[in-house]
């Protein structure tokens, strides 16, 4: 229940921080070898953007690029790395 001790009855979403939830996830979620795949929301009636101030991350565990993410995924899946 994000925002519920943020925002008074009627407040807009504007008032609200931002927040990321991200997902750290053990393969590719869409096989497409990016480094992590962003969510936005959409109203389904007319496909326009919700933009509540959410953003939810989910980052290819199996990614092992030459950038932040790829050596994070590397560090994160190296022999002797903890669980």
């Amino acid at each position: 229940m994000l925002g519920t001790t943020n925002l008074t009855s009627g407040e807009d979403f504007d008032k609200l921080p931002d927040t990321h939830v991200i997902f750290i996830l053990e393969y590719d979620l869409k096989n497409q070898g990016l480094p992590a795949y962003q969510v936005k929301r959409t109203f389904l009636e007319d496909n326009s953007d919700f933009d509540d101030g959410t953003r939810f991350i989910f980052v290819n565990g199996t990614y092992r690029g030459s950038d932040p993410i790829g050596e994070l995924m590397n560090d994160f899946n190296a022999e002797g790395a903890e669980p």
